[in-house]
């Protein structure tokens, strides 16, 4: 049998290691109610909450695109004002520091921008690469690719692969968390392991994951933490897990979610 060890691990961020779902909802209505477009809370958290700004600005009626890059500006200067609502998934960090404690890697893979991306990361305390022990008090996470890092973003693979590439990993060593459809890799990319989180869950424990040498069953110590386990592509074991009752796995890290 081949060594699958898991190398990488491959995070979203909005949503899945970040619950920013309030602060983006709130910047964008500011933005669009100061443009003179009607959208309220509810309509862009079920509806567009996880796209790519330029594609939901264009959804929404936006056609000019000189427009829409002031729109998307203005919505990152705003962005910030509603930092007080945003939280961090601390399990899932947790478990990302223990994980690169033991020799693995972190990438935030994102529909988002950069520079959202950037702010939200700075206010929570988590550093890129380059940050400092002063700028980075969480710690730091091994690389950042934005929705404008690649041609085509999620859902198509290419971040996925990007990432994998950069790191010199293989897609059998490679896990993907993400909480949406938008984020889910199609079948034909050959990615093999994918977690499908929220950012209140917390996934299978990191030496367990690096331990693990079964493509289709990598060790679910805590059912509790996933509510879908896919291995990608056809043909590897798939298996479906049911949100446990207990509560004890968030331990209210957040409060109220979203």
């Amino acid at each position: 049998m081949t060594d699958s060890r898991i190398r990488l691990l491959l995070l979203d961020f909005d949503g899945t290691l970040a619950d920013t779902r309030r602060a983006n909802t709130l910047a964008y209505v500011e933005t669009l109610r100061e443009a003179g477009y009607a959208l309220t809370e509810e309509e862009y958290a079920a509806r567009y909450f996880g796209m790519r700004c330029e594609e939901f600005l264009t959804r929404i009626g936006v056609a000019d695109p000189a427009e829409r890059e002031r729109l998307r500006l203005r919505k990152i200067a705003l962005y910030p004002r509603y930092f007080d609502t945003v939280r961090l998934n601390r399990p899932l960090w947790e478990f990302c520091r223990q994980f690169r404690a033991q020799g693995g890697r972190v990438w935030i893979v994102s529909t988002g921008s950069r520079a959202n991306i950037g702010n939200v990361m700075r206010h929570l305390g988590i550093g890129g690469p380059a940050a400092g022990p002063d700028e980075a008090p969480l710690g730091r996470v091994d690389g950042v690719l934005s929705g404008a890092d690649v041609a085509r973003s999620k859902p198509h693979p290419d971040c996925f692969l990007e990432a994998m590439r950069r790191e010199g990993c293989s897609p059998r060593e490679t896990l993907i968390f993400e909480d949406s459809a938008i984020g889910r890799p199609p079948q034909r990319s050959g990615l093999c392991r994918r977690q499908t989180l929220n950012s209140s869950q917390m996934p299978d424990d990191p030496a367990g994951i690096a331990d693990s040498h079964d493509t289709g069953r990598n060790r679910m110590r805590n059912d509790a933490a996933c509510t879908d386990r896919r291995a990608i592509p056809d043909g590897h074991a798939r298996k479906d897990h049911t949100p446990s009752a207990d509560p004890h796995v968030v331990a209210d890290d957040y409060g109220s979610r979203r």
